[in-house]
């Protein structure tokens, strides 16, 4: 028998009972049993069976203040609550899934997502999960919370608004279009920024469409909403601010490379980054290029974020640069000994 099939079959043997007795843990022990309802669009709402396994609330301590101050906060995919008068942690819920966007708050409530693309409300004070609505696609970005509704986006381009009292899903925007990244919600208007360049603004409360805008290259960072003016780029190398409620383009500006990271947005500066180290700071009011600065053998990705009236870069030495004209003011280099 050839040598490489003696070791598959030999493997076989070995790992197969292992992952029997993990399927059987699963299923025994981490399912959670409901109703079985099944709702309509491929939605599950319930506990009932699936192919996946039902995650638990682990609860570490009780809280000697039901109302008092709860921190959330995600570690090594787990999802965590924890007590600031007792300076403990509470419970946590295994997530996985997308850490970059792992939960929204509201009032006592956390909206989570899942590795397997399920959509939790849990009253973090009674550590309970008060429902589970089960989605089979994809779930992109953040979740948002309007009013009493729960507004999840799919890279299918499906958006489903869910009931946050009961989970029920009470409207679905079905979008042929893909979706890349995060929508925002300003007012009772949620902004979809489609993956193909194309920006649309549904109205929530009445569910049509209010306006809708075109650029000429990819989507894949969030925009950001500030003082009633949207701000986007695209693949095109081309950077947009629109006025929020009409859509209409107040200006855009070339920018040289494609806009593929998060920005910074501050009172009269917007600031971008690129690949290859550079920095680029546009006026807010216009999108003219202020100044523009270069750091070699740097990929900015993650490794930057805002401060007051100041922003923060790791490259690794750690910088703070002035947003007005990009002097450094101040510069950190941590030396081994």
């Amino acid at each position: 028998m050839n040598v490489f099939l003696k070791i598959n079959v030999i493997l076989f043997v070995f790992f197969a009972p292992c992952f029997y007795l993990h399927a059987q843990d699963l299923s025994s022990e981490d399912r959670v049993s409901g109703t079985g309802d099944t709702g309509p669009n491929d939605v599950n709402r319930d506990y009932g069976e699936s192919y996946f396994p039902d995650y638990r609330i682990e609860v570490f301590h009780e809280a000697s203040e039901p109302e008092g101050a709860i921190l959330p906060f995600v570690y090594n995919g787990y999802l965590y609550t924890f007590s600031l008068e007792q300076k403990i942690p509470l419970w946590r819920i295994f997530i996985g899934g997308d850490l970059a966007n792992p939960f929204t708050p509201k009032d006592r409530n956390l909206y989570i997502y899942d590795v397997f693309n399920r959509v939790y409300s849990i009253d973090s004070g009674k550590r309970k999960i008060e429902w589970r609505v089960d989605i089979n696609n994809e779930i992109k970005g953040e979740l948002r919370v309007y009013k009493n509704f729960v507004l999840v986006s799919t890279k299918q381009g499906r958006i489903y608004v869910i009931n946050s009292e009961d989970g029920k899903i009470i409207h679905e925007y079905s979008g042929n279009e893909e979706i890349n990244t995060s929508f925002k919600v300003y007012k009772n208007l949620m902004i979809v920024p489609y993956k193909n360049g194309k920006v649309v603004a549904y109205n929530i409360d009445t569910r049509r469409t209010e306006w809708e805008f075109y650029s000429n290259g990819i989507i894949n960072v969030a925009p950001v909403i500030k003082d009633g003016l949207l701000f986007f780029g695209a693949w095109d190398r081309t950077f947009y601010a629109l006025d929020v409620l009409s859509g209409e383009l107040l200006w855009n500006s070339f920018v040289g490379e494609n806009v593929s990271r998060d920005f910074i947005i501050f009172e009269h500066e917007i600031i971008l980054f690129f690949s290859k180290g550079e920095i680029m700071c546009l006026k807010r009011d216009s999108g003219e290029i202020e100044w523009v600065k270069q750091f070699k053998n740097v990929d900015f990705n993650y490794n930057y974020f805002p401060g007051i009236e100041k922003f923060f870069i790791f490259i690794p030495d750690f910088i703070a640069l002035s947003p007005r004209d990009g002097q450094v003011l101040f510069k950190y280099r941590e030396r081994a000994h």
